[in-house]
This record gives C-alpha cells, structure tokens and sequence, in this order.
C-alpha cells in the first residue's frame, strides 16, 4: 500500500512536469509560469469518535463501577447492619474518550485554469485523552466470633488508583486533491475540494493501576499494573468540504475550510505489555511479573457474572488469528467534521 501511494504522487508529479513543458513546446505559459503556483499552511479542530480507540476507557469505566462499587453495595444489602461501607470519589475522575484531534498541513496547489487547481498535500493529525481516576472505600464489618456471634469491628480502608493512564494517536496523510473554485470577487472567494490518499496511523495506550488495602494495625497489601499497548497500520483518507478566503494583497490570502474527513485504517497490528507485582508492607517491593503479546489487533465481548449480575463489555487484545468467531478487527478511525484556518500565499 505504502508503495503503491509513492508511485501515484510521483506518477502524477511526472504528469504535470510533462504538461508543462507541452505547453512551452506551443508558446504557452509553463509550468513555473508566475501565480500558477501556490502554498497554504493550515490547522484546526476535528470532532472524533473512534470506537475502538475509546474502548480502553469504556472498559475501565465498566469494570471499575460493576467489579467494585457494585460488590459493595450487593455486600450491604446481603449482610445489612453487620456490614456498611463509605465512598469516596475524586472530583476529578474521568475514564476520557478521544472526542478531538488537531489536523496541521501544508498543501502545494497549481493553477490549471480560472476555475479549477490540482494539489498536493501533507497533513499530521493527532490526539489524546489522559484519565485519572481515584475511589476511597471505607468497609466495616462485625465478623462472627467462634460462638456464631457477631462481636468486635474489623474496619479496612481500599484506595483503588487509576493514574498515567492515557490513549493517543497520529497519523501522516499524503494527499492529491482538486479544486473548483466558484465565486470569486477582488476580496473574497469560494470553493469546493476534495481530496485523497493513504493514512499512516498509530496510537498508544499507557495505564497504571494501584489497588491498596490498609487496616487499622498499619499492615496493607496492594496489587499493581502497568501496561503499554501500541498499534500501527495503512488505510484510506478522504476529504471533501468547502473553503472561504479573504484576499490581503495580490500574493497573500487568509482562509478557512469546513468539511468532512474518512480516514480509516481496517487493520492495525502491535503488541500488549503488561507488568504485574503484588506488595505489602513486610516485604521488599518485587520486580514486576512481564507478559507480552503482538499480533492484529482485535476487540471481543468479555463476560463477568457475578452473584449481584453480569457484565458484557468490549476488550481489545492481540492475537496471531483471532481465537474464536466472537472476535472483530480493532480499527483506527478518525473520522469526523473538520475546520480549519490558515494562509495561503503564492510563488
């Protein structure tokens, strides 16, 4: 794929170069003729919704609320006065998903007539979302005595952590693209565009969990996580939209465009490390417990029951084939409504 996009602009680069001398053969203006051509450096917002992507969060967001807060609330419903417990949340908590991402590019236009310009582009598109998350559980219990009785308390103190948890991603976009241009005065101009080529993309995810248990003598224990997922694959761009300029002298223009961008990448392969380690307050800290897979990237609906109910939620993971039909391909898509800004001036 990445081949065959190298060839197209070059293709297409030899074309025009052809073109131009064509029309020096017949007396006509060349290819470097003044004000055929032009650059434009441009950047802006872009609203996404990567499904995939944001599954990270969905699923920490899911897990966290059913696997814990939801067992404490069975716990005090099944045992009643013999057992109750208090929450504390931070107010900044947030599981984010990857709703924005900032597009930057330079576009090389050529004038080929009065109403129509042929480009070449190259753009990066990138984006992030950074999640914390921090839940402080307080549990009393009155544990039965060796009578059967209930007698003295046993109060213990959870803090779960989510921290440096976070999924970014960039790609590189090479594009061809045409140009109509509609209305046009001494100051103010209109048109319509489209664009095309291969997407280059990439993300990271990144997440530690600390989970500490403390009790009233001072002993504690704690389960900790890290993990490092990343991903990479080759896809489609599309772009097509509509753009306004405002001219400030016979070389330099301002503009702005709205439109609409497909870039999907169908299929991203990468690699899951992940590092575990179990700590308490008697022992030295042990060196973290490595597992790691690479493979595609896949998405499967993971199951929990449990005595309170059940949760089905999407997980990404890789694999060397998917393990069974239940599995999907992970994809990168930025899709999304785009504005930009910029300027544009000619050579």
């Amino acid at each position: 794929m990445r081949k065959k996009a190298i060839l197209l602009v070059f293709s297409v680069t030899v074309l025009f170069f052809v073109y131009s001398e064509a029309q020096n053969a017949t007396g006509k203006k060349g290819l470097f003729a003044a004000g055929k051509w032009q650059i434009e450096i441009q950047g802006g917002w872009s609203a996404v919704s990567p499904r995939c992507l944001n599954m990270f969060a969905q699923y920490y967001q899911k897990t966290t609320s059913f696997l814990t807060l939801d067992s404490y609330k069975y716990e005090q419903q099944k045992f009643g006065n013999k057992y109750s417990y208090s929450l504390s949340l931070d107010a900044k908590n947030a599981f984010r998903e990857l709703k924005n991402a900032f597009p930057l590019g330079i576009t090389l236009r050529y004038h080929v007539s009065r109403r129509f310009d042929f480009s070449f582009g190259l753009s990066y598109v990138s984006g992030k979302a950074q999640s914390f998350y921090h839940a402080s559980i307080d549990t009393k219990t009155v544990p039965p005595d060796s009578y059967g009785t209930w007698g003295l308390d046993d109060v213990d103190v959870r803090d779960l952590t989510y921290d440096d948890t976070s999924t970014s991603v960039q790609s590189w976009i090479p594009s061809v693209g045409v140009h109509y241009r509609m209305l046009q005065s001494s100051i103010f101009n209109t048109e319509l565009f489209a664009a095309a080529g291969p997407i280059f993309a990439s993300f990271e995810h990144t997440y530690h969990e600390f989970d500490k248990y403390t009790f009233p003598d001072g002993f504690w224990f704690a389960w900790e996580d890290r993990g490092l997922y990343t991903g990479k694959g080759v896809g489609i761009a599309l772009f097509c939209g509509g753009r306004l300029g405002w001219k400030l002298s016979s070389r330099f223009e301002l503009f702005t465009t709205a439109g609409y961008a497909l870039l999907s990448v169908p299929k991203v392969t990468g690699s899951m490390e992940m590092n575990s380690r179990f700590l308490d307050v008697e022992a030295k800290p042990p060196q973290f417990t490595r597992r790691e897979s690479t493979g595609t990237w896949y998405y499967y609906p993971a199951y929990y029951g449990r005595d309170w109910g059940y949760l089905i939620i999407d997980r990404p993971m890789t694999a060397d084939v998917p393990p069974s039909q239940y599995f999907e391909n992970f994809e990168i898509n930025l899709s999304g409504f785009r504005l930009q800004a910029g300027i544009a001036f000619k050579l």
